[in-house]
């Protein structure tokens, strides 16, 4: 009788969990589902979302893609995802994560989350959202991607390639097109062990975010840098906002052998207090000429700004009236 008892137990302890939490499979090898695995990440995710209301149908749901993804783009739809009442948590992870992410190589090694104007990263409502080994890939759009009303969101083991190499040293977007990935009214921002390709024609905006942290990630600058006023991180409010912003062992370097504009790299306006930690510059040739003022870390209406540790190795840096540190 008291096995029979646990048996049931187990039974509606298994049937507590289906209906909150649901784990989906990313498999690109395969042609069709097959119970819970899918061949790609938009019918993964369509099995996640209410196909009305755009609402997610478990509380906490997981996305986990198989090494048949790795290098391959994935994509999701064209419509924004909200949390299941309002709340809930959704990951998207790679099964083989690597351990340390910080050359380009390891771009093409992860599966690519390829953001386009019908593959939207537009999520809301949500407890968390979790990135674990992947490449994001946000291509110029007319729709922003938009993370919102979240509270923690965390990239891991990232690679987030924010360049338009088509546009070459002389080409500009349009007026028309976002210019961002924004992360609004969350509770933390967490970017860690990653790269971050750039060549500033866009932004990675952060706003009204109580704390961000941004922890081991390598800046990889383009030789075709562009030579504008566009941050990689631009954590900005338009009033003062109580938000603490910290980097530790953020590691900048260019292609080598590349003429280079110096990096916007962090630029933070009304919040409480930047922090640069432990920051090292190298294998940068900064002498092509600046148009406009570029700074690598500005703060501007901040309470506190503190600079604790900035190393710099075979780095020239050229002497034009329009750069600045």
């Amino acid at each position: 009788m008291r096995l029979f008892s646990i048996d049931i137990l187990l039974l509606v302890l298994g049937a507590i969990y289906s209906v909150y939490s649901q784990d989906v499979i990313v498999d690109n090898s395969i042609g069709t589902a097959s119970g819970n695995k899918y061949p790609t990440l938009s019918a993964a995710m369509a099995a996640l979302v209410n196909p009305t209301t755009k609402e997610l149908l478990y509380e906490n749901s997981t996305i986990t893609f198989l090494s048949s993804c790795a290098g391959k783009a994935q994509t999701l739809s064209n419509y924004a995802i909200t949390g299941k009442n309002g709340a809930g948590t959704l990951a998207m992870m790679y099964a083989m994560p690597p351990e340390t992410v910080n050359t380009f190589a390891y771009c093409s090694q992860m599966p690519i989350l390829n953001l386009t104007n019908t593959s939207l990263l537009s999520l809301s409502n949500l407890d968390a959202f979790t990135v674990l080994g992947m490449t994001i890939q946000l291509n110029a759009v007319t729709t922003r991607n938009r993370l919102a009303n979240i509270g923690t969101v965390n990239f891991t083991s990232f690679c987030f390639n924010n360049t338009e190499p088509r546009l070459g040293t002389s080409g500009k977007l349009s007026a028309t097109i976002s210019k961002n990935l924004s992360i609004e009214d969350a509770g933390r921002a967490s970017f860690n062990n990653g790269i971050y390709v750039l060549d500033s024609h866009k932004t990675l905006w952060i706003t009204r975010t109580t704390d961000v942290d941004i922890n081991y990630v390598t800046m990889l600058v383009l030789a075709n840098n562009r030579d504008q006023i566009t941050a990689a991180f631009n954590i900005s409010n338009t009033s003062p906002f109580s938000s603490t912003v910290t980097t530790y062992g953020m590691n900048v370097t260019c292609q080598w052998a590349a003429l280079v504009v110096a990096p916007y790299l962090v630029y933070a306006t009304n919040i409480t207090t930047l922090m640069v930690n432990a920051t090292q510059y190298t294998m940068c040739l900064l002498v092509q000429t600046a148009t406009s003022q570029q700074s690598t870390f500005a703060a501007v209406n901040t309470e506190n700004f503190y600079i604790d540790g900035l190393y710099m190795f075979n780095v020239t840096y050229g002497a034009n009236p329009q750069k600045s540190r």
